[in-house]
């Protein structure tokens, strides 16, 4: 059965499954077909090389529990960090380490060579450093890396996109934690864990939730940037972009949120798709 979904504040959507990702890969071969093994192939040579010669399906996701959570949220920016002019969502997966004891090292290893590796890359393409952090919440460890803005900077409240990302990678208890934001890794850390991860009951092996009215408000947020952006593909008028923008928004003030499921056991499978309405708007 799929874990509980991730409860956070602001959650735009969230996502729970239970897959044993280790063997998905490592049964790739008679899953997918001759074209798509040879490019598995080709990317599991690039992966071993990238992860010390560790092998990704077994030592890398054959570390985990099947079990896999997925949330994303609305950000909150802080007043004294640059404020990228088209804001994103934060995310998170987060996992259970089968061996947290031997499974951290490796993990925080390979994080930190990520980074090193984007700081490379970023540097060909003119971006600023990620700087990489440490710090403890509660009884749990976070692995950091910030974008350092660079003197050039001159209006940061209109920041580059890529400054609404902080990656970090947390270990709390046997919780590994990859999140596109600090912030949110924090959030999760602190998180009660019993709630958290309680078996749902029924036969629920993948369960997800999406807001409307959350993502509204993401959207909203962006709305001048989505305004230029229609004027710019599509050659609309700054009046006709506004008012194709604005038909979006009020289609979606009339959903509250979606909820599926997919109920499995020996018998049948099942698909279950909620939609509630926002009886506010009828």
């Amino acid at each position: 059965m799929a874990p509980a979904l991730i409860q956070v504040d602001e959650r735009l959507f969230a996502v729970s499954t239970y897959r044993d990702l280790s063997q998905m890969w490592l049964r790739s071969g008679d899953l997918l077909g001759d074209k798509a093994q040879e490019q598995m192939a080709q990317a599991e040579t690039q992966l071993t090389t990238f992860f010390s010669g560790l092998d990704f399906g077994e030592d890398i996701l054959g570390a985990m529990e099947p079990g896999i959570q997925m949330v994303g949220k609305v950000q909150a920016y802080s007043d004294d960090a640059p404020v990228p002019a088209v804001k994103f969502p934060a995310f998170a997966l987060q996992f259970r380490m089968k061996d947290p004891e031997s499974t951290r090292p490796e993990l925080r290893r390979v994080f930190q060579s990520f980074i090193g590796f984007l700081n490379i890359t970023g540097a060909q393409n003119g971006q600023p450093p990620l700087d990489l952090g440490m710090e403890s919440v509660e009884s749990a460890q976070l692995f950091t890396a910030t974008y350092v803005p660079n003197r050039a900077l001159s209006d940061r409240t209109q920041a580059p996109i890529f400054f609404n990302f902080s990656p970090t990678v947390a270990f709390a208890g046997d919780h590994f934690i990859l999140s596109s934001t600090t912030a949110l890794a924090r959030e999760l850390s602190l998180m009660d864990s019993v709630t958290e991860t309680k078996a749902v009951s029924g036969t629920a092996n993948t369960l997800a939730s999406v807001d409307a009215q959350i993502g509204r408000r993401a959207l909203e947020v962006n709305r001048p940037h989505l305004v230029a952006n229609s004027m710019l593909e599509k050659g609309q008028s700054k009046e006709a972009a506004e008012g194709e923008i604005d038909l979006l928004l009020g289609i979606i003030d009339y959903f509250h949120d979606a909820n599926f499921s997919l109920d499995v056991n020996d018998q049948q499978m099942q698909m279950n798709l909620t939609v509630n309405l926002d009886t506010d708007n009828q």
